[in-house]
């Protein structure tokens, strides 16, 4: 199963907003997930994001239905986020 990458846009907001980086181009610190609903909301309710950014960050912007589309995977494998170093 291939992961997506979520990358912090850091264009001055405060906190920082996160964004799928499909083309997995962004600089900076990443996340990777696994592109499923279940492992997407647990990582929102757990708050991986700002521990894998070491921020706080702001998600309210990711869809998830951006990435999945129509055949993404719906079955829960991991609910882990892998981090990116620079």
């Amino acid at each position: 199963m291939r992961l997506v990458l979520i990358a912090a846009d850091d264009a001055g907001s405060a906190p920082e907003q996160v964004v799928w980086d499909a083309a997995r181009v962004l600089p900076g610190r990443g996340a990777w997930l696994h592109p499923q609903r279940e492992c997407f909301d647990t990582a929102v309710k757990r708050k991986a994001f700002n521990r894998a950014f070491r921020r706080p960050v702001d998600t309210s912007s990711l869809e998830l239905h951006d990435i999945i589309g129509t055949n993404g995977p719906s079955s829960s494998v991991s609910t882990s986020v892998q981090t990116s170093r620079d």
